[in-house]
């Protein structure tokens, strides 16, 4: 499903120019991550193969803290409930999460391209539910960049554009190399709001 961001600009009547550098994809990423090379604009790319690894990362830390906490449940619960039939509920339940963290990234990964054009962003995304979301550049209001630390240790980081007054007020695009997010940032940023950018509804 389609959802067109509708927010006020600042017109400026100065030209358009092509998406610089940060339109690559993951296989164009060099060691250090600095885009290998340039892209046309409006070709659907993948984000920073990279970001499997910190949700991973991410998911397996949130494991071992649930891990801490069953065991300590257990222990606290050992006199009132028989270890025996509790122990392998848990033990499931850790496994389930175990297999997830490791196994959902990747396909999360593989669901997650972004296009961008002189017209508009477009995010799509979803493993099971999916989603394709248009920020039309007319109508761009905010971008920003952030980074966790897990992001910075594997030179990633969060590209956010905001709108205002709709239901998508705020579209992520995660995963993306920290320079080439960098880059598209002022891109969007010089454009915003442009009458020139053609309205896609």
């Amino acid at each position: 499903m389609t959802h067109p961001l509708a927010i006020a600009g600042s017109p400026t009547d100065a030209p358009l120019a092509p998406p610089p550098a940060p339109l690559t994809t993951a296989g164009d990423t060099a060691a250090h991550g600095a885009p290998a090379r340039l892209h046309d604009a409006g070709e659907w790319r993948t984000v920073d193969a990279r970001v499997v690894r910190v949700w991973r990362i991410g998911a397996l830390l949130g494991v071992a803290a649930l891990t801490v906490v069953a065991v300590a449940v257990l222990v606290l619960a050992r006199r009132s409930m028989p270890l025996a039939g509790a122990a392998p509920a848990v033990a499931f339940l850790l496994a389930l999460a175990v297999w997830r963290a490791v196994a959902v990234p990747a396909r999360r990964h593989a669901a997650l391209a972004y296009r961008v054009d002189e017209a508009d962003v477009r995010v799509r995304r979803g493993i099971w539910w999916r989603s394709l979301t248009v920020v039309p550049l007319a109508r761009l209001e905010h971008v920003r960049t952030s980074s966790g630390p897990l992001e910075r240790a594997h030179g990633l980081a969060t590209l956010t554009v905001q709108t205002a007054g709709t239901e998508h007020a705020e579209v992520e695009i995660p995963g993306l190399d920290a320079a080439a997010a960098d880059a598209l940032r002022e891109w969007l940023a010089s454009r915003a709001g442009r009458p020139g950018a053609r309205d896609v509804g």
